[in-house]
């Protein structure tokens, strides 16, 4: 792992994105990320079927992925998964007492050819009422707040898209 933990997503032809400096800040413990020690990992596969309670587009989702799950000292783990159009990853931590999370942490790097897709603010309360910008990942202005959802259209006219999902007591 290094000094930071890093997170290189490719397809077979090209690099779609670098998450760097990935970490866990929680409350009252050490925090997670820098200088982080595998402990042990794991590596499984499933392919089901979920049907929804309720149809919307699909009677039938396939859940179709290879999963990581990466082991750390001080009771926390990284979970990985890759299916066939996107990737996830989630922090798992096993402390047996309740935890506040103050941040979590990345540096988000494209290919210099993006063009980036974002919505920019002066500060963290966001309406998302601002308009959306297009630009190159080096003309982000530094300081402003770029929240999520964030769109990458690549040089092979892929689209790469981060944003975040099942966050619970924000």
């Amino acid at each position: 792992t290094g000094p930071d933990l890093t997170l290189r997503i490719r397809d077979s032809s090209e690099p779609l994105l670098t998450l760097t400096s990935i970490g866990l800040a929680i409350r009252g413990k050490a925090p997670f990320g820098p200088h982080a020690a595998i402990k042990r990992t794991e590596k499984r596969s499933a392919d089901a079927l979920i049907v929804p309670p309720i149809r919307e587009k699909l009677a039938e989702i396939r859940d179709s992925y290879n999963e990581s799950t990466i082991t750390f000292r001080g009771g926390y783990a990284l979970v990985l998964r890759a299916y066939n159009a996107g990737i996830a990853y989630r922090f798992v931590t096993q402390f047996p007492e309740s935890i506040i999370v103050d941040r979590e942490n990345f540096s988000l790097r494209f290919p210099d050819s993006a063009r980036i897709t974002y919505q920019s603010n002066p500060d963290f309360w966001s309406s998302y009422e601002n308009p959306y910008v297009t630009t190159t990942p080096d003309s982000v202005p530094p300081g402003r707040v770029v929240p999520l959802p964030r769109l990458a259209s690549l040089r092979s006219g892929t689209k790469v898209i981060l944003t975040d999902a099942q966050i619970e007591s924000y």
